[in-house]
């Protein structure tokens, strides 16, 4: 948190905000907002990938001197307390790429543009004024694999390329190299920086861009022939995706599982069976789940990886 797929102003022209008026109105202060948060992240869980866009904002008030771990900004809207993450702070030769530490999002204020401040997994190699751009990305670290045996390119080098192979046994066929690399959140946006790091150290070394070819629906990019990647390596990205504005149909589950949510102020005991004489009440489906929970996992199913 916080994501924040529904506004509280959105949420009043919709079935659910209208529906639960009554309850919503008994809310305090910034309460609403915290729960369009929790209920923001399920859709994210549901949909395994984090579906909106990183935001950009600006440092805050104070702002963050060199070697400083904590970054204050202008709205921390965009950024969860989950691991690689990552801001570029500032422009021209003050602009630097720093990754955020998992859990360290602090928000100061509940009430939009929820300021707060940024945990950071590394200190900040230069101080930063109030009002410096602030963009948030991922960065992701996954070893890297094999290409898949299907594909045909993987063993289309040139001569040079083969006669170098023919030196280096272990690596016999080309198919040993790493040609895909899927992303865990996507539309892919931007992809700032693609490095790898041999299976025995740590030290990355940054890759041609030049040499990748990137399908951002799909949510993956691919080297082209001839660059060598070997496996058990790591790979390293540095990017941005997700939608930039949430579908309306997330945007609906998002208002199911806030309706979820707030069951609490009609069901505080958590009731799931209920009889009446000859009536009979169940709150819940045959596997356990409730109706709006059922609901909104058929919409985010629709936005999952299939492989």
């Amino acid at each position: 948190m916080p994501r924040l797929y529904v506004s509280p102003s959105e949420l009043n022209s919709m079935p659910v905000g209208i529906a639960l008026a009554n309850q919503i109105g008994q809310l305090g202060p910034g309460v609403l907002d915290q729960l369009l948060f929790r209920a923001s992240a399920q859709v994210d869980n549901a949909c395994r990938k984090r579906i909106g866009a990183p935001q950009t904002t600006t440092v805050g008030t104070g702002g963050i001197a060199a070697g400083g771990m904590l970054l204050p900004v202008a709205s921390t809207l965009g950024y969860d307390n989950l691991a690689e993450q990552a801001v570029i702070v500032d422009t021209g030769g003050l602009q630097e790429t720093i990754p955020l530490a998992p859990g360290g999002v602090t928000v100061s204020s509940f009430t939009a543009p929820y300021p707060g401040t940024l945990a950071l997994a590394a200190p900040a190699a230069f101080a930063h004024n109030p009002g410096a751009t602030v963009v948030g990305c991922y960065r992701e670290v996954d070893e890297a694999g094999k290409s898949s045996s299907s594909d045909v390119y993987a063993e289309a080098f040139t001569q040079e390329a083969q006669i170098a192979l023919a030196h280096i046994p272990m690596l016999a066929k080309g198919s040993d190299f790493t040609r895909l690399v899927f992303l865990k959140s996507y539309p892919i946006s931007t992809i700032y920086e693609i490095e790898h790091a041999y299976s025995f150290d740590n030290e990355y070394i940054q890759i041609d861009q030049t040499s990748v070819a990137i399908d951002p629906m799909a949510g993956f990019y691919k080297f082209r022939i001839g660059t060598i990647v070997i496996p058990q390596g790591l790979m390293r990205t540095t990017y941005t995706a997700g939608f930039a504005s949430v579908p309306d149909d997330l945007k609906e589950a998002t208002t199911y599982y806030l309706a979820d949510q707030m069951a609490a102020f009609f069901n505080a005991a958590g009731l799931v069976e209920s009889g009446m004489g000859k009536r009979r009440q169940v709150f819940l489906t045959k596997d356990g789940k409730t109706y709006n929970q059922v609901r909104a996992e058929g919409i985010c199913a629709r936005y999952r990886r299939r492989t």
